[in-house]
């Protein structure tokens, strides 16, 4: 019986290690579940009950899984590896509590279909610590797609964060927002992302945090960077393009100068809008206070840049990329909106 096991193991690639890609910032050091158990996942059920277990484990998604209900991730040390183009999460939100993970090429859509006003898409609460979320896909969500709201040493690298709903079912009304970095959440590293078709938050950095953004190309979208007060951010070499929507005409602002830190450089934009706004006081000329080391890229040819570097396989991230790349697409309502380039 044993043998017969590891026979099946074998075929369904689960007794191998997976071969992950270099990760970068502030979360680099994350193993995950390395060396633990493996489990693959084909149904709500199985994925709750492996991401459930305390000890180190790594849970493989080759398949669309559909939430019922929110997803909590509280046992440290996991890995959520995606294989193929359909690997992904969708129907509610994941939070994400734990210390310790790695997320690679899964698709995390929230959707609209339980009327619940405030889904993110993927959010980190205060206890996630030391993680990287890598090559994986945001998009769908009722409040962000993206929510960090503590949390620390935490690296996002290399993902697509994409049409958040606008007029859905937010108790807001219109609510478009990309990525949120709340208060106090500190080392969050947001390196090489595309963020495209949402109207606000590119990013929102709230009080007290400390972030780098490098390297990452926003496109359509409303507000650029938002600064709160007693932040420390640095901001590099990143790609800021016009769509559909007229963008502000700045690139980094306040929501007051209270004690702001940031440092600024080679960011870009095709529109002729201000680097940085006026009512951004302090803006460090020498060298970065908050920096990983994380590698710069070149601004020139992003988009292209970026399909070379990360070869996506997905529709629907080539799809975005092509949008890009021809100044095409705008925001959504309804995911149905875009739904043929994925299963709903």
């Amino acid at each position: 019986m044993k043998r017969f096991i590891n026979i099946l193991l074998s075929f369904f690639g689960l007794d191998k290690e997976p071969q992950l890609p270099i990760f970068y910032g502030f979360g680099k050091d994350a193993t995950g579940g390395l060396g633990g158990k493996k489990y693959g996942v084909k149904n709500e059920a199985e994925l709750r009950a492996a991401i459930n277990q305390n000890h180190a484990r790594i849970i493989i998604l080759k398949s669309q899984i559909n939430l019922t209900s929110k997803l909590n991730i509280y046992y440290n040390n996991i890995t959520l590896l995606g294989r193929g183009d359909n690997a992904s999460i969708m129907g509610s939100s994941v939070n994400v509590f734990c210390k310790n993970f790695v997320f690679h090429n899964i698709h995390f859509a929230a959707l609209d279909q339980d009327n619940t006003s405030n889904h993110d898409t993927l959010g980190f609460r205060a206890s996630a610590e030391n993680g990287v979320v890598d090559r994986c896909i945001f998009s769908f969500g009722v409040d962000e797609n993206l929510d960090v709201w503590g949390g620390k040493n935490i690296t996002i690298q290399y993902c697509i964060n994409a049409h958040a709903l606008n007029n859905s079912i937010h108790d807001k009304g219109a609510h478009s927002m990309g990525m949120l970095i709340g208060d106090n959440a500190k080392n969050i590293s947001v390196l090489y992302n595309v963020f495209a078709h949402n109207v606000e938050r590119h990013i929102r950095i709230g009080e007290g945090a400390t972030v780098e953004s490098i390297g990452n190309i926003f496109y359509d979208f409303k507000d650029a960077c938002v600064l709160s007060p007693n932040t420390n951010s640095t901001i590099i070499n990143n790609v800021y393009l016009k769509g559909k929507q007229t963008p502000a005409s700045k690139l980094i602002d306040c929501t007051s100068n209270e004690n702001v830190k940031v440092y600024v450089s080679g960011n870009v934009n095709d529109y002729g809008a201000k680097e940085v706004h006026n009512d951004v006081l302090e803006v460090l000329i020498n060298e970065p206070e908050i920096y990983s080391g994380a590698p710069i890229p070149s601004t020139e040819n992003a988009a292209t840049n970026w399909i070379k570097t990360v070869r996506p396989e997905r529709p629907y991230a080539t799809y975005i990329l092509k949008e890009i790349i021809h100044k095409k697409g705008k925001v959504i309502d309804k995911p149905e909106e875009v739904s043929h380039y994925f299963n709903i």
